[in-house]
């Protein structure tokens, strides 16, 4: 998982994607990139997975820019909820 601007804007998006490495395990490059979220008007940032594996936690400017709020993520993209009210 890792934070990207693919459009220039100054918008970050959060990504998730599989490693490829090569017969030494060296990284080599990025496979089946997914972004997790598509909110161009806003940037999301600081993502950490849950000990679960199956979730994600990043923080969004999606309610102002003045604080950004928190959100938990379904990786299988079936869920995402606010998890900070501020």
């Amino acid at each position: 998982v890792y934070v990207a601007d693919r459009s220039g804007g100054q918008r970050p998006q959060v990504y998730l994607a599989d490693v490829v490495r090569d017969a030494a395990g060296n990284i080599t490059a990025l496979a089946n990139e997914q972004p997790l979220t598509e909110e161009p008007a806003d940037t999301h940032g600081h993502p950490q997975w849950h000990p679960s594996g199956r979730y994600l936690v990043y923080s969004t400017s999606r309610h102002g820019t003045a604080n950004h709020e928190l959100y938990f993520h379904r990786i299988d993209w079936a869920e995402r909820c606010r998890i900070t009210f501020r």
